[in-house]
């Protein structure tokens, strides 16, 4: 639970509650009266400025200005409890091939397989990456999405598919959310990322949809959430997505409000399907639109009311692409480490603003094409040099070196 409270003196601190944890915000001298007054009625254990909450952990560099958000220590301690701690780290959480994810659909076909699933901490696993992806692993959400949705009844391949998030995590243990200066210091500027997969469940033939917000370039909310209603079409799927991205637009607007930032200006949601964003501006009647649920014009509403923009995005600059699908693995490390803070924001408007582009490559190309590919288009955007057949990161490009990068290391950078 998170509460304001205004002191005598007009200052107003706030407390995030977490059963008997607490993580205080404020100035220095209002935090320390607060902590006095606590002290005086409990007995209270003060940890100083805060390092970890609830298993996050915070990194601050006041002179830069900036921050981190990580969970290293506590999924360390879930990679060492199922039995992961000496496993080969891999590239990506899932194993991506182009229109093939039936394996996740599989149901348990004997009953000895029923059976050994019984005594498998499915279950556990499955929480356990649920809070990491919650918390500062975007990249993990779409697959814990999909492995929460065998929670009651998986099968082998469901328990091999979590071993593998879990042997990804191992292998970027120090990835998290950079907390970079961005922007003016007295206002915070909300940005919404919206995305669909149409038809993505190949049982109900429902749609996901993918919700992303930005303050000041750093991610602070995410979710994949599952369509209720079948779309007829990509335009009414990312319509629907559309929706979600508005509703949450006007909570984190009301929340900012809260914290002393007032959104002066309309939020943008940043949209690639012109259908979509076109009907989201028109009120006119529409044959092919005229069957889509009256609450899903709640976006054209707040656009007239001046609180959103739906603003045309460039495919291949929408980071909330990875959130509604299996992307290939270039994909995945470029949008996760721009929406991460690792690499500056696509621009939406420049074609060539992703080092990659999604779901361009053929059933039979693996992972290390994605490699080939992530190297090429770094070379094509001048963020590479290449000399004496070795690839390294060009100085003053603008792009983190591969130290920093999401991915692991790539042997030739």
């Amino acid at each position: 639970c998170l509460y304001t409270k205004t002191l005598s003196d007009g200052q107003i601190i706030r407390i995030l509650l977490y059963v008997d944890d607490l993580c205080i915000g404020g100035k220095r001298a209002a935090v320390d009266e607060f902590k006095a007054a606590l002290k005086a009625e409990y007995d209270v254990t003060d940890h100083g400025p805060v390092t970890s909450y609830v298993g996050i952990e915070f990194t601050r560099n006041r002179e830069a200005r900036t921050g981190f958000i990580s969970m290293k220590k506590y999924t360390q301690k879930v990679i060492a409890n199922f039995g992961m701690a000496n496993c080969n780290a891999v590239n990506t959480p899932y194993m991506y091939v182009l229109g093939n994810d039936s394996e996740w659909d599989t149901q348990p076909t004997e009953s000895s397989e029923v059976t050994f699933m019984k005594t498998q901490p499915y279950r556990s696993m499955v929480a356990c990456l649920l809070w990491i992806s919650h918390n500062c692993r975007s990249e993990l959400t779409f697959t814990v999405k999909k492995l929460s949705r065998h929670y009651n009844n998986p099968s082998r391949k469901h328990l091999e598919f979590a071993k593998r998030v879990l042997a990804y995590l191992h292998g970027t243990l120090d990835k998290g959310i950079v907390v970079n200066r961005s922007g003016r210091a007295d206002y915070l500027k909300l940005e919404m990322y919206s995305d669909s997969d149409w038809a993505s469940d190949k049982e109900t033939r429902k749609s996901t949809s993918g919700v992303m917000a930005l303050v000041n370039d750093t991610l602070i909310s995410w979710k994949t959430v599952g369509q209720k209603s079948v779309a007829l079409s990509t335009m009414e799927a990312e319509y629907v997505a559309l929706c979600a991205n508005a509703k949450e637009a006007m909570y984190q607007r009301s929340l900012l409000s809260e914290f002393g930032y007032p959104q002066k200006e309309s939020t943008v949601i940043y949209e690639d399907n012109d259908p979509a964003r076109l009907l989201s501006k028109d009120p006119k009647f529409h044959s092919k639109a005229k069957h889509i649920d009256i609450s899903m014009h709640f976006t054209r509403d707040m656009q007239e009311k001046g609180f959103i923009t739906v603003v045309a995005c460039y495919t291949g600059a929408m980071l909330s692409d990875y959130l509604t699908k299996f992307v290939e693995y270039a994909a995945l490390t470029y949008l996760a480490a721009a929406a991460s803070g690792y690499l500056p924001i696509p621009s939406p408007d420049r074609k060539d603003a992703a080092l990659v582009k999604s779901q361009k490559q053929s059933s039979k190309k693996r992972v290390r094409k994605g490699s080939d590919k992530f190297v090429s288009n770094a070379k094509e955007n001048g963020l590479v040099e290449e000399s004496k057949n070795r690839v390294s990161w060009k100085k003053n490009s603008g792009a983190i070196p591969p130290s920093r990068m999401w991915i692991n290391e790539d042997p030739r950078l």
